[in-house]
């Protein structure tokens, strides 16, 4: 579900005390991202690794053309700073495995990675998705 990632490493660090890796794209953080300003109250250290490609894409997938999937840059490696995290940007896989390794080094503080895209990318996978569900209509029985 969407935005439910960042409050739910919370739950998984207070209930199991593992740190959470979570995967979010830059939409979905939108929606729940700044929760990341409550680690420090309460020790938690999760890696959000934010997959930016600049657009709400899971609506953009169901319903393409609406001018309301476009997001701009959010800077969100400068938020999670602000925060009291760590964030950086980064847009290779050598910059990527490098900021890993210093999240994981660091079990003080939150660290967020913000993986630039290039914009309205999207995942197979969830192309295929969508593409199956709209081929279903009421008239006819799903083939899915």
């Amino acid at each position: 579900s969407m935005g439910y990632a960042v409050p739910a490493a919370f739950g998984v660090q207070a209930v199991t005390g593992l740190r959470p890796v979570v995967l979010v794209g830059d939409g979905a953080f939108l929606m729940t991202g700044l929760e990341l300003g409550h680690c420090a109250r309460y020790g938690f250290a999760p890696v959000i690794i934010v997959f930016n490609n600049q657009r709400w894409d899971m609506i953009d997938a169901f319903a393409p053309g609406l001018a309301c999937t476009n997001l701009s840059n959010w800077h969100y490696a400068e938020l999670a700073r602000s925060m009291g995290g760590n964030g950086v940007q980064v847009s290779s896989l050598d910059d990527f495995t490098q900021a890993l390794q210093q999240a994981f080094d660091n079990k003080q503080h939150f660290s967020l990675i913000e993986v630039m895209l290039p914009t309205g990318s999207r995942t197979e996978r969830l192309t295929h998705f969508a593409a199956g569900f709209k081929g279903c209509s009421q008239s006819e029985p799903c083939q899915c």
